[in-house]
């Protein structure tokens, strides 16, 4: 794991995964790291099953969900800083530094993939049955179905206001939806693999996509 300091050019720190996790890390894939909303601290997968919370200033360790049986295959900071973890057996959510694990008033199901927009309202997951699903973060209430896959999404993103998300997966497909309607505003083409990340430019008319080389494309609303 490392971190680096973007405007300076360079790596701030790098640390090991915890010993024997490594190996097992490159085996399974881990989710993408995920910095907290304060940036204070960076959460990661440990390639066990487990999340480990990391200081972002120095990259000590913090608190570890330690190994559990499902692999990780999502993490999402809540704007209050409650994680959200996404195995494929369920999605669940921990109190700040990982003290403790709230209830959804609705259970989550496993996910692949889970966002959360940066108002906290929504909570984005492409759930077990390959359908993008958007769920009120506070309850985990289903409140729409955006799109029912016939290839698999691997990745989502919310633009910064919250108004929009963004998909993309192993159909190269690039769409942007709507979130209050459901509706598809976008299908951005040029990816030439499939997708395996999503961003935002921090304006949110731009979106940016990995398929091997990052894509970049205009994302206005039609």
């Amino acid at each position: 794991v490392a971190v680096w300091d973007l405007a300076a050019g360079k790596e701030r720190w790098a640390k090991p995964f915890p010993a024997g996790a490594e190996a097992r890390a490159a085996a399974n894939g881990v989710p993408r790291p995920r910095f907290s909303p304060d940036g204070a601290h960076l959460a990661t997968g440990d390639g066990r099953g487990g999340v480990i919370l990391w200081d972002a200033a120095d990259g000590k360790t913090g608190a570890d969900l330690g190994s559990r049986r499902t692999m990780d295959t999502g993490l999402a900071f809540l704007p209050d800083g409650r994680l959200v973890v996404a195995t494929r057996t369920g999605v669940t959510r921990w109190d700040r530094g990982l003290a403790g694990r709230g209830a959804w008033a609705e259970p989550v199901p496993g996910a692949v993939a889970v966002a959360v927009s940066a108002d906290g309202r929504w909570l984005a997951a492409v759930d077990a049955d390959r359908a993008v699903r958007l769920r009120e973060a506070n309850t985990g209430r289903v409140v729409r179905t955006l799109l029912q896959a016939p290839s698999r999404v691997d990745a989502l993103a919310f633009s910064p206001d919250g108004t929009r998300l963004v998909t993309g997966g192993a159909d190269r497909a690039v769409r942007v939806w709507d979130v209050e309607s459901g509706q598809e505003l976008l299908a951005l083409l040029g990816a030439e693999g499939a997708v395996s990340a999503v961003a935002w430019g921090a304006d949110g008319h731009r979106v940016y996509a990995l398929d091997g080389a990052v894509r970049e494309w205009r994302a206005d609303p039609p």
